[in-house]
């Protein structure tokens, strides 16, 4: 079954914005838990660090690969040359 290339373009976007939203929220939870470890700046940071990797968890889970896609065959060559 072909691809639609209009299909093919909106999932790539799609794929592009959720994966700077991902970026972005790793990041941000990255630097919060080096500060943390630097400064003990209390539970106002221990709540911030719960949205954060919450927000992350959610990410995950919306990670967008549409079902109705085919998978992609990717030959593999594992001879030594």
């Amino acid at each position: 079954m072909p691809i639609d290339d209009n299909a093919l373009k909106a999932h790539v976007e799609s794929l592009n914005a959720w994966h700077l939203e991902l970026a972005i929220t790793a990041s941000a939870l990255k630097n919060l838990s080096l500060a943390s470890e630097v400064d003990n700046l209390g539970e106002p940071l221990a709540d911030l660090v719960y949205i954060l990797q919450q927000k992350l968890d959610a990410l995950v889970d919306s990670c967008p690969f549409p079902s109705d896609l085919p998978t992609p065959e990717i030959p593999l060559d594992l001879s030594v040359a």
